[in-house]
């Protein structure tokens, strides 16, 4: 699995709630984006809910959400994980509506099944950001 990291997500200055680049980030934070890469080319069963981000946990569509589509971009709960969320891992990074929650999420762009990019951070995760928020890196980082 290629994974790589965005020239704006590495070199940005983001700091918001619900974004932040690496160079804003905190050295916990900056770990989860490490586990999260080293997991994955390990082949480490990953125990985080990983989804797409324009379908819902019913597998709806959310309105609004087509660049998503478009650009196939998912994201992952990093954690620290909430109490009482179900634990099932998953391997690769496969659908897993019942993995783990958190707050923390990475948001990534899939460009084949065998290569990501990892576009954001949101060190709190706030369901759905509408394609017109700013500042929006999902949709500003999409190759």
């Amino acid at each position: 699995m290629k994974i790589e990291l965005s020239k704006q997500f590495k070199e940005g200055r983001l700091n918001t709630p619900f974004f932040k680049d690496i160079q804003a980030m905190s050295d916990e934070e900056k770990k989860l984006i490490f586990d999260f890469m080293q997991s994955i080319e390990q082949g480490k069963r990953l125990r985080g809910k990983n989804k797409p981000s324009w379908i819902d946990d019913n597998l709806n569509d959310i309105p609004n959400t087509e660049v998503y589509q478009q650009n196939e971009i998912w994201h992952y709960h990093c954690g620290p994980y909430n109490e009482g969320s179900s634990y099932s891992p998953m391997s690769g990074l496969k659908m897993n509506l019942d993995g783990e929650t958190s707050g923390p999420v990475i948001h990534y762009q899939k460009i084949s099944d065998e290569h990501i990019v990892i576009i954001a951070f949101s060190p709190q995760h706030e369901p759905f950001p509408r394609e017109w928020d700013t500042p929006n890196p999902i949709i500003d980082r999409t190759e």
